[in-house]
């Protein structure tokens, strides 16, 4: 499970995830998922997040399923949409049916106008339902207005209607992008720290701000911070970026990264925390569970 917040006006979208991965029992795998990436096809820009089935491994996430089709990019957005949809069914077709509960949340500007498209097969939007057990085909809504917020994913029903009552008000007072990102991240990152942190939503977040008029930021949001940042993937016409790190702190030997083929190329390994247990991704300073501090 997971949280994904997605923000929009005619000006800028943001959106903020966590980056937990657990188990179907609800045990931690790691801390360091990607759940978020771009894509840029012929008439729209667009930040795209996934929640509930995460894949057998890292490597085999609804993103990589995205990421090894063919000529996604080259497309318009109406017929991007199909293809994606497809895509998620085929590949749910070998997931047994009480784990494949999935949901692609994709927003941004299609042919400079907001937008937001949801695939999921167990939460509609529209109608607020939340399926219990998952519904084939999948079902695509579409959403355009000069405001949306959305929130998908596993939050505190509590406070639904407070942040949805907030994310109204900033728009209203014209909030600018950092604002309303710093507003969703500390949202994101309250599921964890009001509940149980070692359950199924991580303190770790990214985020993506996309300017409607081209250009955008990623960052990661790591907690106690991190020597080694992981940038979402992007899919753009005419070139495809993944597994972007960027290593802060190389050591005498050089950068801890690049090409397979060199022998510096970074494992991503997880450390067991030495207080809790929990799995600390290969670069961060701190645990995201009990707060123990690396040495560095």
């Amino acid at each position: 499970m997971t949280i994904n917040l997605f923000y929009i006006t005619r000006d800028f979208a943001v959106c903020v995830t966590d980056r937990r991965l657990t188990r179907s029992s609800g045990s931690i795998v790691s801390d360091r998922a990607k759940k978020i990436f771009q894509i840029q096809c012929k008439d729209a820009q667009i930040i795209a997040a996934f929640n509930g089935y995460a894949g057998r491994n890292m490597k085999d996430s609804p993103i990589d399923w995205i990421l090894r089709a063919k000529e996604v990019s080259n497309m318009n957005l109406i017929d991007l949409i199909p293809k994606i949809k497809k895509i998620l069914e085929n590949n749910l077709n070998n997931v047994r049916e009480e784990l494949g509960r999935l949901s692609l949340t994709l927003t941004g500007y299609w042919q400079g106008k907001p937008v937001l498209i949801h695939i999921s097969n167990y939460e509609h939007l529209q109608s607020k339902n939340v399926l219990e057990k998952v519904k084939a085909p999948m079902k695509t809504e579409w959403f355009t207005d000069d405001f949306i917020f959305v929130q998908t994913g596993s939050f505190i029903k509590s406070k639904e209607s407070a942040l949805l009552t907030k994310a109204h008000n900033f728009f209203k007072r014209g909030a600018d992008r950092n604002e309303v990102k710093t507003m969703l991240l500390k949202a994101a990152r309250d599921v964890p720290y009001l509940g149980k942190r070692s359950g199924v939503v991580g303190t770790n977040c990214h985020s993506v701000v996309l300017d409607a008029k081209g250009g955008y930021t990623a960052k990661p949001h790591t907690v106690g911070g991190a020597t080694l940042i992981e940038a979402p993937d992007f899919i753009g016409l005419g070139s495809t970026f993944t597994e972007i790190m960027i290593d802060t702190n190389p050591s005498e030997e050089g950068p801890a990264w690049g090409h397979p083929e060199t022998r510096n190329y970074v494992k991503l390994t997880d450390l067991n925390c030495p207080d809790c247990g929990n799995p600390i991704p290969t670069g961060n300073k701190q645990c995201g569970v009990c707060d123990y501090r690396l040495s560095e």
